[in-house]
């Protein structure tokens, strides 16, 4: 009863994201104003394999500390979160031809990388990464959390303010859930703050147990189970089409947190960073595209440091002889 209630509420989501966009809120925005290329000719959606990293940027910590700065563990077990059900994006807020566009882009990203995308079967599906363009990002977002409060994924009251605040560009917020590997069973990760255990609705008590007899594996896995992505049209004035899909790509794949600085390994998250040694990239990173495909390939049942230290073996293995070069 309590997941079918779920997937009600998931519906609910898409369709009050939907509603915001035909509001003056979610207001249209000439195509022009995003960047100064022509989008009369978007690029290509196909992925171009990046240019690979060099001897220098693999150097010492900078792969461990890209997988740090990049990979967000969930608040409930610690631990890293992907999709396990397939991806259905949208755009919504600009021309249809760039709404499209972006999400023909993620789509084409992730299924370079291997995450689940729907099957010319099921060409139909429930959108789960809303990506929104909008002039007035926490007033957008505000009127999203009012009607669903979900969509701001597990938080305590106290986080609210901070959650309908926007600091960055482009930011992301996301809807988690934990699953038993065991024996399949599943619950949302959302905080209660008037329960207490032994109440229907306690976090705790819907939690999935894990294993007990090991440190090094839980059985547990963080489930992506939506997205959205909101814009603001007024920090991205001057981007290029490809910069701004790419940047969504990459925060709708994975939960992450924009790093502060940029690294050795270059990133299209370092787009926005506030201080930056060397050119931002502007397109998505051979660095990128490698932490997806270990984020989407590796086990993640395990703790939060095992999981890092398996993404960093599959992305050095990925690097090849640059990496034998270290």
């Amino acid at each position: 009863m309590y997941l079918f209630h779920r997937a009600r509420l998931l519906a609910a989501t898409t369709l009050v994201l939907t509603y915001a966009y035909s509001t003056a809120v979610a207001a249209r925005t000439p195509l022009a104003d995003l960047t100064t290329a022509d989008l009369s000719n978007l690029p290509s959606v196909t992925i171009v394999a990046p240019k690979p990293p060099t001897a220098k940027q693999l150097a010492g910590e900078s792969v461990p500390h890209f997988i740090e700065a990049h990979g967000m563990g969930t608040p409930t077990i610690h631990e890293l979160a992907r999709w396990y059900s397939g991806i259905c994006p949208k755009a919504y807020g600009m021309s249809q031809e760039f709404d499209d566009f972006v999400t023909a882009r993620i789509l084409s990203i992730a299924r370079r990388v291997g995450a689940p995308v729907p099957t010319a079967a099921h060409a139909r599906c429930r959108v789960n990464i809303e990506v929104f363009f909008t002039t007035e990002p926490e007033q957008t977002l505000t009127l999203l959390a009012k009607k669903s409060p979900a969509i701001l994924g597990y938080h305590h009251s106290g986080d609210l303010r901070k959650l309908l605040a926007f600091t960055l560009p482009i930011e992301a917020r996301y809807m988690t859930a934990t699953k038993n590997n065991f024996n399949g069973y599943s619950a949302p990760d959302e905080f209660y703050p008037n329960l207490v255990p032994g109440q229907i609705g306690c976090v705790r008590c819907l939690r999935p147990p894990g294993r007990i007899d090991t440190r090094l594996a839980t059985d547990l896995s963080s489930l992506v189970q939506n997205v959205l992505v909101i814009v603001n049209l007024r920090q991205v004035a001057g981007r290029t089409a490809g910069e701004v899909s790419d940047y969504v790509a990459m925060i709708a794949l994975s939960p992450t947190q924009a790093p502060a600085s940029c690294g050795k390994l270059p990133s299209i998250l370092d787009e926005f960073a506030k201080s930056c040694d060397t050119a931002r990239p502007d397109a998505i990173t051979a660095g990128d595209m490698a932490y997806l495909r270990a984020l989407y390939a590796v086990d993640l049942e395990e703790s939060l440091h095992l999981e890092q230290a398996d993404i960093g073996a599959s992305m050095m293995r990925q690097f090849g002889s640059v990496a034998r070069a270290q």
